[in-house]
């Protein structure tokens, strides 16, 4: 995860964390929350088009629906 953050803020990492995400949603979820407050825009943009459920040239990824409402409830109150 350290090594997509790092690597994000030069090339792209979305579908780097696309396959992490659908093996260990809740980690790694937990990790993209925090990533929604970094400040790098780069970071933040993962965190976001990450759990995308769609990607040009990428499969379907539902994952991100199971943990939309812990990941939404943080964007709406970043104290959570």
């Amino acid at each position: 995860m350290s090594f997509l953050k790092e690597l994000t803020k030069r090339f792209t990492g979305e579908y780097g964390i696309r396959p992490l995400l659908k093996e260990h949603p809740k980690e790694v979820t937990d990790e993209l929350i925090l990533w929604t407050s970094d400040e790098n825009f780069h970071v933040r943009r993962l965190a976001s088009e990450g759990v995308r459920i769609r990607l040009p040239w990428s499969q379907k990824l539902f994952v991100a629906l199971d943990e939309f409402e812990r990941y939404t409830m943080h964007r709406k109150n970043p104290s959570i």
